[in-house]
């Protein structure tokens, strides 16, 4: 987080980059102040000179900061070479607020007031122009919040979705410059969002509910005497039904404008109908602030059609030309009581008619006009991934009238987590760049409160997408915070039995795999691994080592002679292959847990965890192999893609049967001529191996073929994000999990590839190993020491490369023809 508000922890940890064109950081001195003047002679905190190379999660030790405080740092570094750099430019944070500082109550409406939203608001004085003004709000489900009529902040599903029954979200917002001297009204706005699901009935995943709308609010004004003043959320705040008469995360919102005082919350509301809020008990869950939070939604873009149809029955469909989570956008002119209906989809009938089955059906959105002119609006609570939009209208009797004679204008507002891109890649081969871009929009499109398995049906934290396309994410977006927050709600959403289930937060209950699948909620490890080795966080294995400890002894007590016979497998949009044994990818995941735990008891020096741990993961190599390896044909179970894949990635193959089961793996992929047949589970694996083993050229046939379900299939179906099964079937359209190709176009056509050994890609190897379908490839990818850049062109015979290596870091270069070079910081050309 860049100059955050609203840190709610007492040691946040300070990171930098250094600048290009120096010989590395040898030491470094920061000083943290509480003005930004005083940063010369600081008066929170002064390291002074500390001997280290690391720019990254050093903790913060200086004093105590009191709520809403605002420390301004800054660091400096000397080079190895011994010159010193000037101070970096000052940075800042503000801090949350502190627990023993809530005054507020939590509040919520009374319970004669039941609606689908409500409305709260309270009128305070300023008796001056404050120094400073900070609000901390807790609104469940979802709220939004405004200031003399003016909506606060650019976040849209705030707070972000948790297990409320373990963690609730506060949010911080400085709003010192949209205070008035004398009286003010302050107005939140409560919506339902995971917290209450039980009435959305249309298109929803299960109706649960957690608990009823509350509110907890806290705005603090602090004046240039040194004085504050608070004003809380208590029964002196009015409340009132809002104007949606239906509002699901899932089926969509209804407004009815016909009786809303747009004025409501500012001093000109009127006063009819409002009653006193009534004080609520608290959630379960703890409170913490933006450090458990995903990274905000915002509105990224706002998306004119590209084009338009008119149905027969008078329905207008407008084509966004992308598929992404959209909130519509509309301006229209009526009469008081015409209504706009709007229905998204992803798929047309060849009747040009909406095809809403690969999101469930039922989903709408409607709008009811008071009769004003150029009234605009769109939904507060609700997106849907989608790429077209059917509208209708309809008279204050529900006859249909033109839609053109109401609606002036629609567009579709652009909504995802604000992760910034960290990568970029382009090649020679056009298919290839569009397959790229499909797993680019799949992956932005699925990050909400959560990264979700689809922004649409389900919307759902499906575990095991972080850990299969980890790489992928990682390589396409800084997932810092995204993962760091995953792996928290991982622990809160653990069973007391050491279970982590299929999805966190976990809203929705099953039974069997679909609840407790290795693969999904090993992700809980595998992600804190990933942390590890791209970023050089080693926090989530130091803090959430004894939860993953009891993963594994929960996975234990499962397995009968280490193997483990349930779960989801080789999961392919519905079910595992029938050619890959669940009980197969089962204990594969369960041997790499196992040896993952064994490196992270190496970390923390838990000796007698890690021999454990190493003896563990022998046992279990041994009984895998006994139970699912045939030693006269190399066959892994039946010899499927995945199984062979899974076998060689994971380290289970026996070091001289390697080549052997490799030769299955190949001939697998010829006798299904060229297809797929294999689910995420294997897809990564099978790229990775065919890398590995020098058959570079498989993947681009595989993957550019058109004949049999795959990208370009989807390609020619007029798709342009990736479905959840490769024959691109009537399931979701916009699943990033089949997108592992992103790994294989920066880590194998670039060749840029993390070194575990020296996290944090303080070394790295670069390696591009091009395919005879691509003649030129460049990109970058963004790590935590800088960028690394890669670009090469070949004739087929020669080929000229350029890298760029960040300062602080160093790689290993190996070229097509097998040379290999160790390399410092700087840009480094090569022809061979």
């Amino acid at each position: 987080m860049v100059d955050p508000v609203g840190i709610d922890i007492a040691h946040p940890r300070l990171c930098w980059q250094l600048p290009s064109g120096n010989s590395g950081q040898k030491s470094y001195e920061i000083r943290v102040a509480s003005k930004v003047g005083e940063l010369s002679s600081p008066d929170l905190w002064d390291t002074g000179w500390r001997d280290s190379s690391t720019a990254f999660g050093v903790p913060y030790e200086g004093k105590a900061l009191p709520t809403g405080a605002t420390a301004f740092w800054s660091v400096r570094f000397r080079e190895i070479g011994g010159a010193t750099s000037k101070w970096s430019a000052p940075a800042r944070w503000t801090q949350g607020i502190n627990p023993q500082d809530w005054s507020a109550e939590w509040v919520a409406a009374p319970n004669e007031i039941k609606s689908p939203t409500q409305l709260l608001r309270h009128v305070f004085e300023v008796g001056s122009r404050p120094l400073k003004a900070l609000c901390f709000i807790c609104g469940l489900g979802q709220y939004q919040l405004s200031l003399n009529g003016q909506k606060v902040g650019d976040k849209w599903l705030t707070p972000s979705w948790t297990q409320y029954q373990k963690t609730c979200l506060y949010d911080t917002y400085d709003v010192t410059p949209m205070l008035r001297t004398g009286t003010n009204c302050i107005g939140v706005q409560l919506g339902n969002g995971m917290y209450d699901m039980s009435g959305d009935t249309r298109g929803s995943q299960q109706p649960n509910k957690v608990g009823d709308k509350k509110l907890l609010c806290q705005l603090e004004v602090w004046y240039p005497d040194g004085s504050v003043k608070k004003f809380g959320s208590n029964e002196e705040w009015k409340t009132h039904a809002g104007p949606e008469t239906y509002s699901g995360v899932f089926g969509g919102e209804d407004w009815d404008n016909r009786s809303f005082d747009p004025r409501w919350d500012t001093l000109q509301a009127q006063n009819e109908g409002w009653q006193s809020a009534v004080q609520t008990s608290p959630p379960a869950g703890a409170l913490h602030g933006i450090t458990r939070a995903a990274p905000a939604l915002m509105e990224l873009a706002a998306q004119k059609p590209v084009s338009s149809h008119t149905l027969s029955s008078g329905a207008i469909v407008y084509d966004l030309g992308q598929n992404a989570p959209y909130v519509p956008d509309i301006v229209v002119n009526g009469e008081k009581g015409d209504s706009v209906t709007m229905w998204p989809s992803e798929a047309l009938y060849p009747n040009g008619d909406l095809d809403q089955r690969t999101m469930r059906e039922g989903k709408k959105c409607a709008y009811t006009l008071s009769g004003g002119k150029n009234e605009t609006w769109h939904p507060i609570f609700w997106y849907c991934g989608s790429q077209y939009w059917k509208i209708t209208a309809a008279d204050p009797y529900g006859k249909p009238i033109p839609v053109d004679s109401v609606l002036k204008s629609f567009r579709g507002l652009l909504v995802h987590a604000t992760e910034a891109e960290s990568g970029q890649f382009t090649c020679s081969n056009e298919t290839l760049n569009r397959i790229y871009n499909m797993a680019h929009w799949s992956m932005c499109g699925n990050f909400s409160n959560v990264v979700s398995d689809c922004p649409h049906r389900e919307k759902s934290g499906w575990l095991e997408q972080l850990n299969m396309m980890g790489p992928d994410l990682m390589y396409c977006y800084d997932m810092r915070k995204m993962f760091d927050k995953a792996i928290h709600d991982m622990v809160d959403a653990q069973h007391a039995d050491g279970r982590v289930p299929t999805m966190a937060p976990e809203y929705f209950f099953y039974d069997d795999g679909y609840a407790d699948s290795v693969e999904w909620g090993g992700s809980l490890i595998l992600v804190a691994e990933q942390m590890r080795t791209w970023y050089g966080d080693e926090a989530p294995i130091r803090e959430q080592y004894p939860a993953m400890v009891r993963y594994i002894d929960y996975l234990g007590n499962r397995a009968k002679n280490d193997i483990l016979s349930y779960g989801l497998g080789d999961w392919v949009g519905y079910g595992a292959d029938p050619n890959t044994p669940p009980a197969l990818t089962g204990t594969a995941y369960y041997f790499k847990l196992v040896s993952t735990m064994t490196g992270f008891a190496d970390i923390l020096g838990r000796r007698e965890d890690a021999a454990k741990y190493r003896h563990l993961a022998e046992r279990i190599r041994q009984h895998f192999n006994d139970t699912f390896y045939d030693p006269n044909t190399g066959k892994y179970g039946k010899g499927s893609q995945s199984s062979q894949s899974t076998a060689l990635d994971f380290g289970l193959a026996e070091p001289g049967e390697r080549q052997k089961v490799f030769n299955v793996l190949v001939d697998a992929i010829v006798g299904n001529h060229y297809g797929v047949s294999l689910g995420e589970a294997g897809h990564g694996p099978m790229l990775r191996m065919l890398t590995a083993f020098g058959r570079n050229d498989l993947v681009s046939k595989i993957h550019l073929q058109s004949k049999l379900p795959g990208y370009v299939y989807m390609i020619n179906k007029g798709m342009t994000t990736l479905a959840e099964t490769w024959d691109a079937g009537p399931d979701s359209w916009n699943h990033f999990m089949l997108g592992q190709i992103a790994e294989w176009y920066y880590g194998t056509l670039l060749g840029i590839r993390p070194d575990p050994a020296q996290p944090g890609f303080k070394h790295f190897f670069v390696g591009p190993m091009p395919v005879s379908e691509v003649s030129s490839a460049s990109g970058y990818y963004d790590s935590v020491c800088g960028r690394i850049s890669v670009a090469w062109k070949t004739d087929g015979k020669r080929m000229s490369f350029s890298v760029t290596v960040p300062t602080g870091t160093n790689a290993t270069v190996k070229l097509p023809d097998g040379k290999a070079f160790e390399v410092g910081p700087g840009n480094h050309q090569y022809k061979t």
